[in-house]
């Protein structure tokens, strides 16, 4: 058995375990990603319709700080939405392509929906600048 080292965050390293050893693999957990919550200020959530959450994480630690709220959720992808779910979240948008980019493909054929929207960005403090 080929031994791989998985270099997510620990949290992570559960996720994708199983799915390594059932292809054959001796997964070793090597995180070399850590994620910390940033103190979420000056937002006012009236201001906004709609919220996008890019990742787990990013709900994760929203809501660690944010407590439920009325809002339109769109996830970029389908975990993300699953984990809003958890949450008690319902009809999320969630494009056909789960990432940043079909995110943004989904907004551009749909841009009468959104158009005069006002959305908040719930990211990484260092994430991609696709959206």
């Amino acid at each position: 058995m080929k031994n791989i080292i998985i270099t997510r965050e620990a949290s992570g390293f559960e996720e994708v375990k199983d799915l390594f050893i059932k292809a054959g693999f001796n997964p070793i957990s090597f995180p070399l990603i850590r994620f910390e919550p940033v103190e979420i200020k000056n937002l006012n959530l009236e201001d906004y319709e709609y919220l996008i959450f890019t990742s787990k994480n990013a709900v994760k630690y929203f809501f660690s700080q944010i407590s439920k709220i009325d809002k339109k959720i769109i996830a970029v992808g389908e975990k993300t939405a699953k984990y809003l779910e958890k949450l008690g979240y319902k009809d999320i948008i969630v494009p056909e392509v789960f990432s940043a980019e079909g995110l943004k493909v989904y907004f551009e054929k749909n841009i009468d929906t959104f158009k005069d929207k006002k959305m908040a960005l719930i990211r990484a403090s260092e994430g991609m600048d696709t959206l």
